[in-house]
């Protein structure tokens, strides 16, 4: 049986679709492109903003509003900027104009605290280790009572790091094409990995881990994350639909005082 959908992003009508057809990476929008995780992203956006599930073309215009991508879809700035104040960010040098370098490990002091929102969707699983640092740097960025809206691949079992003692390395491409990881751990051996994964993109897209998601918890509330909260799997208005209960988005919240020092 086909159904339809609004686009809450781009607010195109989507006919004749297949509810099963619809999963993470799939149910492309007609109109912008979009896939079911960037709708669900969107979806939880809204819920935190204006707690209702409203398409981006039916927010009110409220550039006090202040939010920041990390690494994130291009379109995004195309809609969500009419509406609010929104910058999406780059860590690839190949990709990002100089102004909105961010590696999310170190953000600029001046940053801190300045975002209503931050979306991170798909990056943590390529920053390199330790992870930590990504996810208080994430925190950094947010205002009190901020709220964090992200996704990254996860599996109900411990994280997998690829390149635990990463520290001096490189990546090497042979005649044939093929990439290989070259590291100089801390104590000095050489260890070498052809068994590698990138998730397109460039040459920064090197998945360093698969996230456990009692170890991804875990970290958000190292960083002093609260109400952590993981998207539904069906909203069919506008065209989410996951089919498997993993690596769904996800939504922490910084608190709106400090925890007290003990």
């Amino acid at each position: 049986m086909s159904f339809s959908f609004v686009c809450n992003i781009c607010s195109a009508e989507n006919r004749g679709l297949r509810l099963k057809d619809l999963d993470r990476e799939a149910g492309r929008c007609e109109g912008c492109g979009s896939l079911v995780r960037l709708r669900s992203l969107i979806h939880l956006l809204s819920l935190h903003l204006f707690v209702e599930a409203l398409a981006i073309g039916q927010w009110p215009e409220n550039h006090e509003i202040l939010g920041y991508g990390i690494s994130d879809w291009p379109k995004f700035s195309k809609y969500l900027g009419p509406k609010i104040t929104y910058t999406n960010t780059q860590f690839d040098l190949d990709v990002a104009a100089a102004a909105t370098v961010l590696d999310i490990t170190k953000p600029p002091r001046a940053w801190f605290k300045t975002a209503d929102f931050v979306i991170c969707t798909e990056v943590l699983e390529h920053v390199v280790p330790p992870a930590q640092a990504a996810f208080d740097g994430l925190l950094a960025l947010l205002k009190p009572g901020g709220r964090l809206i992200f996704s990254v691949p996860y599996r109900f079992k411990p994280t997998i790091e690829h390149f635990p003692d990463l520290h001096e390395w490189s990546i090497q491409t042979d005649e044939a094409g093929s990439r290989t990881v070259i590291n100089t751990a801390r104590n000095g051996d050489v260890q070498t990995f052809d068994n590698i994964r990138f998730h397109g993109g460039g040459k920064q897209v090197l998945e360093m881990r698969v996230f456990g998601l009692a170890d991804l918890k875990a970290s958000l509330r190292a960083a002093g994350f609260v109400n952590i909260q993981i998207a539904g799997l069906l909203y069919k208005p506008f065209g989410i639909r996951f089919a498997h209960n993993w690596s769904l988005p996800m939504a922490a919240r910084r608190p709106l005082r400090a925890r007290a020092s003990r």
